[in-house]
């Protein structure tokens, strides 16, 4: 009876083995025709005006495996290698080449990609370009990938004393900027002065703001995505601090901001009362 069961017992653990591997086998199955095609949410990544040596926003896009059984992607590449100005992560690993990706049946996993553009002295935006290879049961696919660069002048927490600024290139502002006690800017016809985030353009000096009817003087957020173009409070706004005089101020469009123009304030910490709010400001003299 001892060796009944025992032969029972060794049939079951047997027979469970067997079964486990079988199940196992139907698991690692994966779709081996070379015709096996990956579906993309989208054929190309597009990307808005990215200042230069500033790292854009983050673009998104998903593979879908279509089949009822596992996909293999034996390579995921950036085609520009490691000098690729483009950064990818793959299913949350960041990463320029990944190899044998696998997509569950009837699954999707994301793909998410950034830029930082190289500056290259040209005036004008210019396009840069690179793709993502997919190889699949060697069957190659590709996302295109591109974005437009800008140049500009750059100031962070700067503190500006006579100084001129011409319409050549934007100007873009971190933490703030001060136009000294004593001091001037004046801001030619047709620039236009991208604030980031919570920065604040003050003066305690004079501001000149020589715009013209056809060729204003734009104050904006630096987030340049259309989804952006209408939203308020992207940075503080303009601060004419007390003590301050003499300002001139001709066809200048301020957006985006807390406030537009507060005058006449104590300190660097504004609390706005009286100010101008986001508007086209046609002829101020302050």
């Amino acid at each position: 009876m001892t060796e009944m069961r025992q032969h029972i017992f060794w049939m079951t653990v047997v027979l469970l083995g067997m079964a486990f591997f079988n199940s196992s086998c139907r698991r690692l199955s994966f779709i081996d025709d070379a015709d096996a095609q990956l579906k993309f949410s989208a054929d190309t990544v597009k990307f808005d005006t990215v200042f230069t040596t500033v790292g854009s926003a983050t673009r998104s896009f998903k593979i879908y495996n279509t089949y009822n059984q596992q996909l293999r992607i034996s390579e995921i590449s950036l085609a520009g290698g490691e000098g690729s100005i483009f950064r990818m992560n793959v299913d949350g690993f960041p990463g320029d080449v990944f190899s044998d990706i696998e997509i569950p049946a009837n699954d999707s996993i994301y793909i998410f990609v950034e830029v930082t553009v190289d500056p290259d002295g040209e005036p004008l935006p210019f396009i840069v370009e690179d793709s993502i290879r997919f190889v699949t049961n060697n069957n190659e696919q590709f996302v295109q990938l591109v974005a437009w660069g800008q140049n500009a002048h750059f100031f962070d927490g700067a503190i500006l004393c006579d100084e001129v600024w011409e319409n050549d290139l934007p100007y873009v502002i971190y933490n703030s900027l001060l136009v000294d006690t004593l001091c001037s800017l004046t801001i030619r016809e047709g620039c236009r002065i991208y604030m980031h985030g919570g920065s604040s353009f003050f003066v305690l000096g004079t501001l000149f703001i020589e715009g013209e009817s056809d060729s204003l003087v734009r104050f904006e957020g630096d987030r340049l995505e259309g989804f952006f173009d209408d939203i308020p409070g992207q940075w503080e706004g303009i601060s004419l601090l007390r003590g301050s005089s003499g300002h001139q101020i001709r066809y200048a469009e301020i957006k985006n901001a807390n406030y537009g123009i507060l005058a006449g304030l104590q300190s660097t910490n504004p609390d706005p009362g009286s100010y101008l709010g986001d508007a086209t400001a046609p002829d101020l003299v302050i």
